[in-house]
């Protein structure tokens, strides 16, 4: 599994990826999940989006994309 995190067009992205079976081959549908739809709505909340990749050979890659207004400005 590879989480990362960081700034991606002005946004912030969120990326975790696995190299299991995918979810299309272990569900039949990709995103009816009850997390999957948390998840969603969650970003949404923030003016985000949620974004899901399979391949085809295995392996699933969700992608959390919010403004980067989220972010608190911090004093160094």
């Amino acid at each position: 599994m590879l989480i990362g995190f960081g700034r991606r067009d002005g946004d912030v992205a969120l990326t975790v990826s696995n190299d299991g079976i995918g979810l299309s081959a272990a569900s039949g549908q990709a995103s009816s999940g009850l997390g999957s739809r948390f998840i969603d709505a969650f970003a949404k909340q923030l003016g985000g989006t949620l974004a899901m990749a399979s391949g085809h050979g295995g392996g699933t890659t969700f992608t959390v994309r919010l403004p980067k207004t989220i972010l608190a400005d911090v004093p160094a």
